[in-house]
This record gives structure tokens, sequence and C-alpha cells, in this order.
């Protein structure tokens, strides 16, 4: 498939409504504001809706502190059954134990075919869950709720899962797509400058690389990115994840287009391989 002409349209403006963008395969993301505590209600809706007996979230002690109990007294009083396993933070619980924990604590809670797993967190946390959803019973569907503006612009869009192994970083995993994305742009409030901008060089990256019009509200609107304005990063996560999509569906198993979205990732990773 030929690639497509960068965007040179204006960014969409976002409304008070969430959004949802079409990936593929029945992928659908939802972006937004207050999220968070109507996820277990949206899952329950004709167009959203994942039949599930049980859900697991998957999370990390530090976003589990802030935002875990929220989310499980939601699912309570929507009335759906969901249970909790809490990681330690950090890459280095990308691994092939934690993966078997957790694997080993859903079969100990009667975890069937029929369980949906939610990965609540940043990027380690959704390629985790990610992975393990892929593996568990042949493949349960998971959902994603990104905590991190890297995860929520680019990890958790597009079904890359992967663990660490010895070798090298993300060197095993498998194509899975979630079954939903619930961007709640309101969880970044929690994040400090560094992380946002960390995560905000996707957004650069795929202005660079699909959008002269998300590079240009990006370079002349720094301050207001960065202060998190609710109009102009609402702009950015919609327009960032909207052109993701795009390449996923052209290209969903890497064979060609989506290689770009590796910009600036391959150096990253060899930094990171030396330190």
């Amino acid at each position: 498939v030929p690639a497509r002409r960068p965007d040179r349209t204006s960014p969409i403006a976002m409304s008070a409504k969430p959004r949802e963008i079409d990936v593929i395969g029945g992928s659908v993301v939802l972006i937004g504001h207050g999220l968070l505590t109507q996820i277990p209600a949206l899952l329950r809706e004709p167009k959203l809706a994942i039949k599930a007996s049980k859900f697991v979230v998957v999370s990390d002690k530090t976003v589990f502190a802030l935002y875990g109990q929220q989310l499980l007294d939601a699912f309570e009083a929507a009335g759906v059954s969901a249970i909790s396993y809490v990681i330690e933070p950090g890459e280095s619980s990308k691994d092939r134990l934690v993966k078997e924990r957790i694997e080993d604590f859903m079969l100990e809670q009667r975890c069937q075919r029929d369980t949906c797993m939610v990965a609540l967190g940043g990027g380690v946390v959704g390629d985790l869950t990610g992975f393990v959803a892929a593996t568990f019973m042949r493949g349960v569907p998971v959902v994603q709720i990104p905590t991190s503006m890297m995860a929520m612009l680019d990890s958790s869009v597009g079904g890359k899962t992967a663990i660490n192994v010895p070798a090298g970083k993300n060197l095993i995993g498998a194509f899975h797509q979630p079954r939903r994305v619930f961007a709640d742009i309101d969880l970044l409030k929690s994040l400090g400058q560094r992380e946002i901008s960390e995560g905000l060089a996707e957004a650069i990256k795929m202005g660079c690389i699909r959008s002269a019009p998300l590079f240009d509200l990006l370079e002349t609107r720094v301050d207001e990115v960065r202060a998190l304005e609710h109009d102009v990063i609402s702009q950015v996560v919609y327009e960032s994840v909207r052109l993701k999509a795009e390449v996923v569906a052209l290209d969903e198993k890497e064979a060609g287009l989506r290689s770009t979205l590796n910009f600036g990732h391959t150096i990253g990773h060899a930094i990171e391989g030396l330190a």
C-alpha cells in the first residue's frame, strides 16, 4: 500500500463530547475528559460493549494509588465483576517473571476465556498487560487506559505488546489489538513536566512524518501544550492518535509504512541498551 501524503489540513477542534477513532479490527479509541469513572458503564453500551464475566485490572503501585480504587468502585457501581493485580513501577516489571505471576493469579481466580484485561498505566503496564491478554487462554480481550503522555499518544494504540528479555527490549511479544482505548486527558494532570515533555516527543514525531499543521501547533503553542490547556492538549492527543490509527489501518503488522513510526526509537533503544 503506498504511503499517504502527510496531512495538511487544520487539526480538528475538540468538542466537549468524547471523540471516537476507529483503528482496525473493531479497535476503538475514545478521547475525552473525565472518562475514568465512566468506563465500566461505557463498556456496557451496545457500541462499546465487551462480553466478559470478569475484568482484571493490572496497574503499578504508583498509578493504582491515584486511580485504581476509583476504577474498581466504578466497576462495582456498574454491577460488573472486577479484580486487580498491582506490579512494581518501572521497566524491570516488563519481564517473563511478572507475566507469569499475573497469569498464575488469573488462573487462581478462575479466569476463563470470557475474561477481559484492563491495563491502567503507562507503557510498561500497557505492553505487559497486552501481552498477557494475547496469550492467556490463547487470547482474551484487553482494554487500555493510558495514564502517561507517551502511552496515550502512542503505545496504547495499535496492538503492539511485548516484554523485555536479557537479549534486548521488546523482543518477545505479539500484535494484539486492544478492543477499546480510553484516553482520559484528565489523567495527565498527575504527571510532572519531564514526563509530559518526554511523551510529547511522540506528537512531535507524528507532526514531522505525517502532519505539518500538528507540528505547527506544537511549535507555536508550546506553553499551552505543556500546561495541558484543555482545548490545545485535546487537539494534540486527538490528532496524534488519529494519525497513528491511519498508519496502523494501512500496515498493522509493520510490513512497511508503520516502520516510519519508529522514527527516533531505534537510536533511543540503542542508548538505553548502553546505559
